[in-house]
């Protein structure tokens, strides 16, 4: 769906893998799935946060479990259509 939306997207499967990548680029903005292989992301979100790189997390769980300083973060509640997609985008962007 981003890439339908005209945004270049790398995907990463770890969150280590993502902490590395961060070392080489500085997105736009990051999706996080909230479970990664069973880690929860928070401390990648606040990582990006510091950097001043917007999260939106992707989740089955909504935004319950969010720890109370990531609580204002946007939230897409899988599953999600383009629609919903666009919305958190233009949230977490500030458009």
């Amino acid at each position: 769906m981003l890439c339908e939306l005209g945004y270049e997207v790398a995907l990463v499967s770890t969150i280590t893998d993502a902490q590395q990548r961060l070392e080489q680029v500085s997105p736009a903005i990051a999706i996080l799935d909230v479970n990664i292989q069973g880690e929860r992301s928070y401390g990648l979100a606040h990582l990006l946060a510091a950097r001043r790189i917007p999260v939106i997390f992707a989740t089955g769980y909504g935004d319950a479990e969010h720890p109370r300083e990531l609580s204002t973060t946007t939230t897409l509640t899988k599953p999600y259509n383009m629609d919903d997609l666009r919305q958190a985008l233009a949230s977490a962007l500030g458009n």
